[in-house]
């Protein structure tokens, strides 16, 4: 077995045994991997208290086959964003994230695009509560990163242009939208409306959630925007995670006390 040496944000912790927990990792230059942390629930273990779901950390682990489950060696938590300890929504909602991006990211490769997405995401969740905007766009992000982003500026089928004001049609399974020529009389597929179209462009391009934050939203739009990512999420990914209709419901709550809104 060979030494590897690597920063990593933790994206899950489950138990292995009455003493030892697996934690799956995803690096900038080494994608996402798993390690055995050995004796870790013991008294005297160096490894209680360095790393837990949301921790960057420096790693130090024994590799075995590229895929398989190494053994963590050494662990130092560089920043544990604490801020993650004291509301359950912010949690809920970067959980959900790492869910998504472990389905996105296989292992073995490096993403360092993604890994940098999800350290800018969760320093910005850590300090404000995460909003149905900011969490959609996360994952149009995160999509755009890995090479699944949906097709939103022209038609899947002609490839002609779609103007923001023009009718379309979002359909998940052609990867993004067909203009009104391409869209037969029986197709029941979703409009997607002009509003939250120029919204999910403008998401996709923006590089941080500041702007997001700044786009003025109506919850009926948000959600039909979740919905209709919701939607292509779920075609693309099998399975798609459950805790994404946990996190909205949470964050949508949030804004609107005692009012449920179907996902």
């Amino acid at each position: 077995m060979l030494i590897a040496k690597t920063e990593a944000i933790a994206l899950r912790v489950e138990p292995f045994s009455k003493t030892s927990h697996v934690i799956t990792w995803l690096a900038p230059d080494v994608g996402r991997f798993a390690t055995l942390a050995k004796g870790v629930q013991r008294r005297r273990s160096l490894l209680q208290g360095q790393f837990d779901i949301f921790y960057t950390c420096e790693v130090l682990y024994y590799t075995r086959a590229p895929r398989g489950l190494h053994i963590l060696k050494e662990c130092a938590s560089i920043n544990p964003r604490q801020g993650f300890r004291d509301d359950w929504r912010k949690t809920t909602t970067a959980s959900y994230l790492c869910d998504l991006i472990s389905h996105l990211c296989p292992p073995g490769s490096g993403h360092t695009g993604i890994y940098r997405l999800l350290e800018r995401t969760l320093d910005d969740w850590e300090v404000r509560v995460p909003t149905p905007a900011t969490l959609v766009w996360a994952e149009l992000r995160a999509l755009e990163k890995s090479g699944f982003a949906p097709q939103l500026d022209c038609c899947t089928a002609c490839g002609d242009p779609i103007n923001s004001t023009a009718p379309a049609i979002f359909a998940p399974d052609r990867g993004g939208l067909l203009c009104a020529r391409c869209v037969t009389p029986t197709d029941n597929r979703p409009a997607m409306p002009p509003d939250v179209l120029a919204m999910l462009r403008a998401w996709q391009r923006d590089a941080t959630p500041d702007m997001v934050r700044r786009t003025a939203c109506q919850p009926s739009q948000e959600q039909s925007a979740a919905r209709l990512l919701g939607a292509f999420l779920t075609y693309h990914l099998d399975p798609l995670p459950s805790s994404r209709a946990i996190a909205l419901g949470l964050l949508y709550e949030g804004k609107k006390p005692g009012k449920r809104i179907s996902l």
